[in-house]
């Protein structure tokens, strides 16, 4: 079993390759409701995007399918949609993604994602 200090270093590893204000801004908003919360959140995140099956570009673009599929977190859908760009995501597949959310979640939740993606690429 990893112990807690090395997965809480390895989920703020992983959510600065993201976008290394992503800690600071989860601290601010989470910590003082909740440290178990934050530090559960962020290991969380560091076991699931360490794991070395899927490429960065890959996680993020599967990622945003899920987000834009849920339809309540537009902040956190532009944060992944940024991401994706920047592990080399070009604005043709983020469009392939959220048509297929189209096709499965229903057209309202793929016309916020696609909405999300025009505020991403402003």
């Amino acid at each position: 079993m990893v112990d807690k200090i090395n997965r809480l270093e390895r989920g703020i590893n992983e959510l600065n390759k993201l976008d290394e204000s992503n800690v600071a801004r989860l601290k601010e908003l989470l910590f003082d409701v909740s440290e178990d919360f934050y530090v559960h959140f962020i290991e969380n995140f560091g076991d699931i995007f360490s794991r070395n099956c899927l490429d960065m570009k890959t996680r993020e673009l599967v990622t945003i399918g899920i987000i834009a599929t849920l339809g309540y977190a537009p902040e956190r859908l532009k944060t992944h949609i940024k991401g994706a760009l920047k592990f080399g995501a070009s604005k043709e597949e983020l469009i392939e993604v959220i048509m297929q959310v189209s096709s499965y979640a229903g057209f309202p939740a793929a016309v916020n994602g696609i909405l999300m993606l025009k505020q991403v690429l402003k």
